[in-house]
């Protein structure tokens, strides 16, 4: 019997529409990193202004512009 390979939709979420060469070096990356093979379902949403924002299985990765300045609006208002 031959091991099932799961196959693991990603969605990545960026300001601008990536290519299809960013998406496949994503998808090789991510694929690395959990032992799994990643398919990437691209999506825009120019309110994050830079940067990714990866949904996959039960985690979420937000390394988008949008959050970082909300972070330092946090900090800044702390006084």
């Amino acid at each position: 019997m031959s091991p099932v390979c799961k196959k693991v939709t990603a969605l990545v979420t960026s300001a601008i529409q990536l290519t299809s060469d960013i998406i496949t070096r994503l998808e090789e990356k991510l694929s690395q990193s959990i032992g799994k093979e990643v398919e990437i379902k691209a999506e825009v949403d120019e309110s994050i202004v830079g940067g990714l924002i990866i949904r996959m299985e039960d985690k979420v990765v937000d390394a988008s512009l949008q959050k970082q300045l909300r972070m330092i609006k946090k900090e800044m208002l702390k006084g």
